[in-house]
């Protein structure tokens, strides 16, 4: 349900990120300020408007839910806190987009990774020793917001020249952004089908317990996707850099590099999701929590394609061009909801996230389109026969691994012992395969670089 009151945003994030790339990278202070006061004023609104469907929502649910719920003073509570998560994001949220785009982010890092490291002790905690979800979403709420005060009292202080400035619709006009919008609400939708709608389709199409389940294994998968895209996140404001100010051939070296590196992270989460899920689900839930191994698959090669196509998609953050991509969204949110219907009655749980990904892949391909057909001018057959040899070699990898942890207990250790095969063993096989690569030749010149500094 919140993810369809997010879609008020319009992705006001890819509104205004390029924008900003570009102005930082050319140091123009003055459309900084203009741009971020039209952030500011944008989210602001749009938040007071989101406060005001969460009210409605909140005495509706009665009818909305009725006959689906069994607790409704728990299901009430969980909707207050995500509400307060959400409103947050409106009002205190686009800071860091802010901080990004400078390339300032690591400031806030530092603290949010000891944040979220006693964040994760603590829920971990919760659920080990109470298993009350209340209690854990409202730590949770708790942090989400002390993460968002950091990161606003950061760019306060880092952006002391900041004048707040009364913006119009005229201005909004002449940046072209109002016809940005409405393609924009279309991705932005395809993005929430994608997504954030899994639970809410496994509760209309299924069932509510079935509903639970999973939310069981998006709290965990969530929270390591969190993880990963915190480090990955800074590197956005580093290609704006690239992109204005080198030439594309560097640019293009780069992306290759980063092409490589997102399959490493891509196999590794994907055999990690896939042999330690079960064992983690038993651990801190129980047996009687597990869902289907089909299910587990799906969900990881879901995660694989997450991963994989960060490169892609960081690039495609760097430019406008909404127009292409927004006609592929509406094609993959419409055979999302034909396949959602289809592959839930054939295949359950596991159904509804092959149906994802498949959609997924649509709005894949649509950034391909920008990043390497429109702006590198190269050929996109070729780019997928690329992505083909890579899930083929992911998926033999996969199948090793799951013959080396057979045997291995699904309890704490095992589930231990898995994580550190589904590290170790896919990425020294890649290492291999990639030895001769230039993504291994700019990793060896990162290392030596390392090695020197902390030398000298």
């Amino acid at each position: 349900m919140f993810s369809y009151v997010a879609l008020a945003d319009f992705g006001l994030d890819a509104l205004f990120n390029y924008r900003l790339y570009e102005a930082f990278a050319k140091d123009d202070k003055e459309r900084v300020n203009k741009l971020s006061n039209m952030y500011r004023t944008l989210w602001n609104s749009l938040g007071l408007i989101v406060m005001i469907i969460c009210i409605i929502l909140f005495f509706s649910l009665n009818s909305i839910f009725k006959g689906k719920v069994n607790n409704w003073d728990v299901f009430k509570i969980n909707f207050i806190l995500y509400s307060l998560s959400s409103l947050s994001t409106y009002f205190l949220g686009y800071w860091r987009s802010i901080l990004t785009a400078c390339q300032k982010e690591y400031k806030a890092i530092r603290l949010e990774t000891i944040l979220n490291f006693i964040g994760f002790g603590t829920k971990l905690i919760v659920l080990i020793f109470t298993k009350n979800f209340v209690l854990y979403l409202l730590v949770n709420t708790a942090f989400i917001l002390l993460n968002k005060l950091i990161v606003y009292l950061i760019s306060k202080k880092e952006f002391s020249y900041f004048k707040k400035e009364k913006t119009t619709l005229s201005e909004f006009k002449k940046e072209g952004m109002l016809k940005e919008c409405s393609q924009l609400i279309m991705i932005k939708t395809a993005d929430v089908v994608n997504w954030s709608s899994t639970n809410l389709f496994i509760s209309l199409l299924l069932n509510v317990n079935s509903a639970t389940l999973y939310f069981n294994y998006a709290i965990i998968g969530s929270a390591i996707w969190s993880a990963i895209a915190n480090f990955i996140r800074p590197i956005k404001s580093t290609l704006a850099d690239l992109i204005y100010k080198e030439s594309k051939e560097d640019s293009y070296n780069f992306y290759k590099v980063m092409d490589v590196g997102c399959f490493f992270l891509g196999v590794v989460i994907l055999i990690g999701y896939a042999t330690v899920f079960q064992s983690a689900i038993i651990f801190f839930f129980g047996e009687e929590y597990l869902l289907p191994l089909s299910f587990v698959y799906a969900y990881a090669f879901l995660y694989y394609f997450a991963a994989k196509s960060e490169a892609t998609n960081l690039f495609r953050e760097c430019f406008g061009d909404y127009k292409m991509e927004s006609i592929f969204s509406f094609i993959a949110i419409v055979t999302a909801f034909i396949l959602l219907i289809v592959l839930s009655k054939q295949l359950g749980v596991a159904g509804i996230i092959i149906s994802t990904i498949l959609s997924y892949l649509i709005i894949w391909h649509a950034r391909k389109v920008i990043v390497i057909s429109k702006f590198y001018n190269l050929s996109l057959l070729r780019s997928w026969l690329n992505e083909l040899l890579y899930v083929l070699l992911a998926a033999i990898e996969l199948i090793i691994c799951i013959k080396i942890t057979d045997f291995i207990p699904l309890n704490f250790l095992g589930m231990m012992l898995r994580g550190i095969i589904s590290v170790i063993v896919p990425t020294i096989i890649n290492l291999i395969i990639f030895r001769k690569s230039q993504f291994m030749d700019t990793l060896k010149t990162y290392a030596l670089n390392f090695i020197s500094n902390r030398r000298s």
